[in-house]
């Protein structure tokens, strides 16, 4: 895997099992892409010895983890740091695709961008400490099957520690086809407390 700023690295080969990429060290990328272009395998980017996954796009703008391909759930399982402001966006044009994230997101002051058709779930035991603004964008689908994020971790496990907006009415969108899901399990209280248990504010609606 390449490992700059602002460097485009490509977890998209057509692979013939599921296959898990061991970073081995931290290993800083402006861009990833993944999936399976045959929809048939899962990748996993995993830790390996002391490994960590770091966004980093430099002048460039936004970093950005794209779900490109496949029919599978692929799992971003390493740590990830965040040195840049990070659009995460699984548009892979098949609803039901999830991109997993059960590796803890730190970064203070950086924001998080979730869009796409598909869907995103941040899951693991380790809390993610990033303390911008995370903004959920609608989708232009309406499709409440299939939830564009899902709140996840291990219960009582901070998903979000910064402001979460829902919806982009400011970017042009109207602002409905966007849909966040916390699992009932997780708890036997209404949705919406079950909601706060994931987060450390309350969220906001455009």
């Amino acid at each position: 895997m390449p490992n700059a700023a602002g460097v485009i690295a490509n977890i998209t080969s057509n692979i013939t099992a599921a296959t898990t990429v061991n970073l081995d060290g931290a290993r800083t990328v402006g861009m990833l892409f993944i999936g399976d272009p045959t929809s048939s395998h899962v990748f996993t980017v995993a830790a390996g010895s002391g490994g960590s996954l770091v966004f980093d796009n430099s002048a460039y703008g936004y970093a950005l983890l794209s779900k490109t391909n496949g029919t599978q759930t692929d799992v971003i399982s390493a740590p990830i740091t965040l040195a840049s402001n990070l659009n995460i966006n699984t548009n892979v044009g098949t609803n039901g695709v999830r991109l997993n994230i059960s590796g803890a997101i730190t970064g203070n002051g950086y924001k998080v961008n979730i869009m796409g058709y598909s869907g995103v779930t941040f899951t693991g035991s380790t809390a993610n400490t990033y303390d911008g603004l995370t903004t959920v964008y609608g989708r232009g689908v309406d499709d409440s099957g299939t939830p564009t994020l899902v709140l996840q971790k291990t219960d009582g496990v901070d998903a979000i520690k910064g402001n979460l907006q829902i919806g982009n009415a400011n970017m042009g969108g109207n602002g409905r086809a966007w849909s966040i899901s916390v699992p009932a399990t997780r708890s036997t209280t209404t949705p919406s407390s079950r909601l706060t248990r994931y987060l450390a504010t309350t969220p906001t609606s455009k």
